[in-house]
């Protein structure tokens, strides 16, 4: 799932970057699908529904979620067997209530998490402002507390990234 559908050649790099990561872990599919401005929103509601797997790519939170509901997929990524694993702006819209850095306040998210997460905090930088707007979520949304994902070793997409799989998924 792109998070800028217009941004064609930037999301196919992504694309093909991300199959390589899961095919350098063992992992093949036999179809890989973008969903973006070249699907018609009735074929990605079906790609969607046929998926075992759905990729929220990373990039602009609010674009890709706007994408989401003006292509009706929210519904049918809530429904779907398929595992929902999210990068990024892709793990932000998996929430039940999104926590989003650049925005002042939550946003309904796809509600797959019972966790907010913010992926790129970085404590070491001692952002305190931050680190409030986090705690003032965390209290006033006990339901859906936030987490962070620290920087971690990641060989698949370089030396250094801050993609880490966090296991607060909530039971279909």
């Amino acid at each position: 799932m792109c998070t800028d559908p217009a941004g064609h050649s930037k999301t196919d790099n992504y694309a093909r970057i991300d199959r390589e990561w899961f095919e350098a872990i063992g992992i093949q599919f036999a179809q890989c699908d973008v969903l973006d401005d070249r699907v018609t929103p009735a074929r990605a509601i079906e790609l969607v529904r046929d998926a075992s797997c759905i990729l929220l790519m990373g990039g602009d939170t609010a674009r890709q979620f706007r994408f989401m509901r003006e292509y009706g997929l929210i519904g049918p990524i809530r429904e779907s067997g398929a595992a929902v694993l999210g990068l990024s702006a892709g793990a932000i819209n998996m929430a039940a209530l999104a926590f989003n850095e650049a925005v002042e306040s939550p946003y309904e998210g796809l509600a797959l998490a019972d966790i907010s997460i913010a992926p790129h905090f970085n404590a070491s930088k001692d952002d305190t402002a931050l680190m409030e707007r986090m705690r003032a979520f965390s209290q006033g949304h006990p339901s859906t507390p936030c987490a962070t994902a620290a920087p971690s070793s990641c060989r698949a997409r370089g030396p250094r990234c801050s993609a880490k799989f966090i296991r607060f998924i909530k039971a279909r």
